[in-house]
């Protein structure tokens, strides 16, 4: 199975900086954030140079629908509209996922690939106790490029998802960074 760790000074560091809500923004939790944190943090581990570093700063949905940037173009300071959407689902089970899961038009329309990933609950867990957990482990589930969906206007989509190795995604990832 293709599973990321994420641990010590790099969990802790995830963990207080999505404590990092704005006072205006009633729709996100803590612990929202911080599954969406993790999930990023782990598709970045599995990129590596292809993406630009995860974006504690931006907590209040204001990164355009863009999750990860690509980092050829934030290199040469070129603003490209274009990047990684990247879904975190935090349940029991992954066949609750049914392998499918649902992005806005606008997610899709803004971003190259779009990623899934599943961070397992123990049974009968509670998201507040990621704030406490030493270690989280997250699973990719799978991927999906873009160019070949078409969007209806203001409508969720389901999207069957690819399922694949780290390797594959990788070597997709690369055609466009």
């Amino acid at each position: 199975m293709d599973w990321i760790t994420i641990e010590g000074t790099q969990l802790e560091m995830i963990q207080n900086k999505s404590s990092i809500i704005p006072e205006y923004n009633l729709k996100i939790t803590y612990e929202d954030n911080l599954v969406g944190k993790l999930g990023e943090s782990a598709v970045e581990i599995i990129l590596g140079n292809l993406v630009d570093a995860t974006n504690f700063d931006n907590q209040d949905n204001g990164d355009g629908g863009i999750d990860l940037g690509w980092k050829k173009y934030s290199e040469r300071g070129v603003q490209v509209k274009r990047g990684v959407q990247v879904k975190t689902i935090y349940c029991e089970d992954s066949r609750l996922l049914n392998r499918k899961s649902c992005f806005k038009n606008g997610e899709i329309m803004n971003n190259d690939l779009l990623i899934v990933m599943w961070i397992k609950a123990e049974e009968n867990a509670l998201r507040k106790n990621l704030k406490n957990a030493k270690q989280v482990k997250i699973r990719l589930l799978g991927w999906l490029e873009t160019k070949n969906i078409l969007v209806p206007q203001n409508k969720l989509i389901p999207i069957a998802l690819k399922q694949g190795a780290f390797t594959q995604l990788i070597q997709v990832a690369k055609n466009y960074s």
